[in-house]
């Protein structure tokens, strides 16, 4: 499932792009038009990020 989906982004408000522009702002080492393949934490930094800012409490599972 794409974190996207994950979190509630619709499509149409270009969920995929924020994502991708969040991860680009966090971790600019990455080349660009790499695929992004993210390890756990990485995945949980993006589910906190996007649940602290549509306003939903998120526990990340340990």
């Amino acid at each position: 499932m794409e974190l996207s989906e994950e979190l509630g982004l619709l499509p149409e408000a270009r969920a995929g792009k924020k994502v991708r522009d969040y991860l680009r702002a966090r971790y600019p080492d990455k080349k660009p038009g790499e695929k992004w393949l993210l390890d756990k934490e990485q995945a949980d930094d993006v589910r906190q990020h996007f649940a602290t800012k549509l306003g939903k409490a998120t526990r990340i599972a340990e």
